[in-house]
C-alpha cells in the first residue's frame, strides 16, 4: 500500500513507482512520504537480508536521514572510525581519522554499521506512516504510456506472488533495483564498465588479538586484507582478496589461513555469522535518466561512478 492512495491526475495509479527496496529506495520512499506524493515501493525479494555488503555511513547520509527521525539512533548504534592501523611487512603505521574535514556536521565520524540496520530503520519509518514495502513483487515489463513522449509516464507489468499479475500506471519510474537492475535493462539504458580481476571474500567474525574500534588494513605484495569495527552481528567485518584461481568455497578455515598470511599468526578467528564471497567492477549507467524514468544507487553505478578509460 502506498503512502497516499490517490494520485494527483486520474491518468496515473501512482506518481512514482520505485522497484526496489534496499536503502536508497527505502530513503526515496521515506522522502516522498514526507512530501505527501503518491507512490508503491517494489522488491521481489520474500523478506529483507539479514546480511549485508554495505556497511559505512557518512556523516551527510546521516543528515540526509536526519528529517526522518533515524539518524540519531543510527548514530548510537553504529561504530565511529577514529583510527586506522596500517599493517605493513616491517611496520604498523597509526592513522588518525578523527580530523577528517566534516567539522560542519553534526555527525563527526565515518560510521559502520550494517546496511540491514539502516534497512531496518527505515522500514519502521515507513511502517510507521502506514506504507508496506511490497515483497515477492517482481517488475516483468515496462512501457511507455505514450511511445512518442518519453515524459508521458510508464506503465509497468508487475508479477506479485500473493495476487498475480498485476499493471501500475505511474507518472515516474526509479530504477533502485542494484546492479543487475530490470529496469535499466528493460529500458535499455547501457551499462559500461567490466570487472577487476580477483575474487574477495567477506565475513562478520570475532577476531582475537585485533584492537578494538580500529580500522585494520593489512597489506603485503600478496594483496590485503581488511578489519573494520562492525558490532553486530559480530564485531568484526572482514574483507580480504583470495588467492588467484582459488575457486574453492570460503570457510572459517580457508579465513584463519589468509589472516595468518598476513598477521604472522597475530589474529584468532572464530564464530563466522556470514561468509560471502564477491567480484568488485567498475561500471556506470550511459544515463541516469530516461525521460520519466531514473535510475538511482548501484543501479546507476558500482564500486565507482567512473568508468575506466580503456
Amino acid at each position: 500500500m502506498a503512502a497516499h492512495q490517490h494520485s494527483a491526475d486520474n491518468n496515473y495509479d501512482v506518481d512514482v513507482l520505485i522497484v526496489g527496496a534496499g536503502p536508497t529506495g527505502l530513503a526515496l520512499a521515506a522522502q516522498l512520504s514526507s512530501f505527501g506524493t503518491s507512490f508503491r515501493i517494489i522488491d521481489r525479494q520474500m523478506d529483507r537480508s539479514e546480511h549485508s555488503r554495505a556497511l559505512a555511513l557518512q556523516p551527510r547520509t546521516l543528515e540526509a536521514l536526519r528529517p526522518f527521525g533515524v539518524s540519531a539512533s543510527l548514530a548510537a548504534a553504529g561504530h565511529p572510525a577514529r583510527g586506522l592501523h596500517l599493517h605493513l611487512p616491517e611496520q604498523t603505521i597509526p592513522v588518525d581519522l578523527s580530523d577528517a574535514g566534516i567539522e560542519d556536521s553534526e555527525y563527526q565520524h565515518l560510521l559502520f554499521l550494517s546496511q540491514a540496520e539502516t534497512e531496518r530503520a527505515l522500514v519502521s519509518y515507513l511502517s510507521a506512516r502506514g506504507v508496506r514495502v511490497e515483497r515477492g513483487t517482481e517488475l516483468q515489463e515496462l512501457d511507455r504510456l505514450d511511445p512518442e513522449d518519453p515524459f508521458a509516464g510508464m506503465e509497468a507489468k508487475i508479477q506479485r506472488m500473493d495476487r498475480g499479475i498485476e499493471r501500475v500506471r505511474a507518472r515516474y519510474v526509479v530504477g533502485a533495483d542494484g546492479a543487475h537492475s530490470t529496469v535499466r535493462a528493460k529500458m535499455g539504458m547501457g551499462w559500461r564498465g567490466s570487472g577487476y580481476p580477483g575474487t574477495y571474500v567477506l565475513a562478520d567474525v570475532e577476531a582475537a588479538g585485533a584492537e578494538p574500534n580500529t580500522i585494520h588494513a593489512y597489506l603485503n605484495d600478496d594483496g590485503f586484507m581488511m578489519l573494520f569495527p562492525l558490532g553486530s552481528p559480530a564485531t568484526w567485518r572482514l574483507i580480504g582478496m583470495k588467492e588467484q584461481g582459488d575457486t574453492s568455497e570460503a570457510t572459517l578455515g580457508s579465513l584463519q589461513t589468509m589472516a595468518d598470511k598476513f598477521t604472522g599468526g597475530a589474529l584468532q578467528l572464530k564464530d563466522p555469522q556470514w561468509i560471502s564471497t564477491f567480484k568488485l567492477s567498475h561500471q556506470i549507467a550511459e544515463y541516469y535518466q530516461f525521460g520519466s524514468v531514473f535510475l538511482a544507487g548501484d543501479a546507476a553505478h558500482v564500486h565507482s561512478p567512473w568508468p575506466r578509460r580503456e
